[in-house]
This record gives C-alpha cells, sequence and structure tokens, in this order.
C-alpha cells in the first residue's frame, strides 16, 4: 500500500509499542528505547531510539531521537552515533543473543572511542526489539510462553495458592 494506508496507533499493556497497520493487515511495531530499556548511557542519561520490528522479527528501522553523550569531544559526532544506528536495520531478531560489547559479523561494529555509549545503544535496541517482538507475538517458541514483560507484585501466600510455589516432601526410597 501507499504511505498513506499507513496507520501507527498505541498497543495497550506492555511491552510499550506502536502498532503499524496497512490495509494489507499489520506491518510492524515501532518501540522507544528510553521506554523499552530505560537505557542510560556514558553521560548516565537517557538515550531514545525509535526501532522498526517487522512480523517476520527483522529490525526495519532505527532512529536515533536523543542522547546527551559526550562523544563529540572524542571526535565522533553525533551522525556518526546515527549513522551506527541506521546501520541495525534489517538484523534477524531471531538470531542467537549477541553480548552487546562484543564483535558480531551481523551487527554494526562498537565505535572505538565509545565503547560505552555504543555498547548501550546496541544492548538498548536489541533488548527492547526483542521484548516487543516476544511480548506482541512476533517471535514465537522457547519465550513464547513466558511472560518477560510485565510484572505483578504477590505474597508469598498468593503465589503458593496460584500453584507459582509448591512444596513436596519425598523419602530416600522414593
Amino acid at each position: 500500500g501507499s504511505p498513506s494506508d499507513i496507520q501507527i496507533s498505541r498497543v495497550k499493556g506492555t511491552p510499550p509499542a506502536w502498532i503499524v497497520r496497512s490495509g494489507a493487515g499489520n506491518v510492524g511495531y515501532i518501540a522507544s528505547t528510553a521506554e523499552g530499556t530505560q537505557s542510560v548511557g556514558y553521560s548516565g542519561q537517557p538515550i531514545d531510539v525509535l526501532v522498526g520490528i517487522s512480523m517476520n522479527a527483522r529490525i526495519t528501522g532505527a532512529t536515533l531521537v536523543k542522547h546527551s553523550e559526550p562523544v563529540l569531544t572524542l571526535g565522533i559526532s553525533s551522525e556518526d552515533i546515527s549513522r551506527y544506528v541506521k546501520a541495525f536495520s534489517g538484523y534477524d531478531l531471531n538470531t542467537t543473543m549477541i553480548e552487546a560489547f562484543k564483535d558480531s559479523a551481523v551487527l554494526p561494529p562498537i565505535i572505538a572511542r565509545a565503547t560505552v555509549s555504543t555498547g548501550v545503544i546496541r544492548d538498548a535496541i536489541l533488548r527492547t526489539a526483542r521484548t516487543v517482538a516476544i511480548g506482541h507475538g512476533v517471535i514465537a517458541g522457547k519465550a513464547a510462553g513466558i511472560d518477560c514483560t510485565s510484572f505483578e507484585a504477590r505474597t508469598w501466600d498468593e503465589l503458593v495458592s496460584d500453584g507459582s510455589i509448591a512444596h513436596i516432601a519425598m523419602s530416600l526410597a522414593e
């Protein structure tokens, strides 16, 4: 469909995201790393990247919205960081998880002299995208039956009564 056929609306519940629809159905999701992971950079300030996630679990794009990293003092521009963020486009979220600070052939390399900043950005993009993909049913499999995105405080007695916690005594012969 044409861009005028595209509709974006807020998804209720967790994880926070926007759903993208066209006349043909759901196209994907958009999520904010500031909402998804609440990651902070080397500066101690939030980093916000908008991440697009397709219905086949690929990152469709990423855009740096806000950062307060002191990278300009290191000769690294905001444009360098933006280029780094955009390079996540096409990444398959079904790929085995990668540690945030390790180099990988399938991800953009960490920028020298900005290793903390770009490592935090990488982690925020991947965790946010995976959380949204799992939470909204884009990725199935091992994590599909596990609610990794919401939390509700409960007492010990409540956990026992709903079967979350159980106790059994067995003899050595059993």
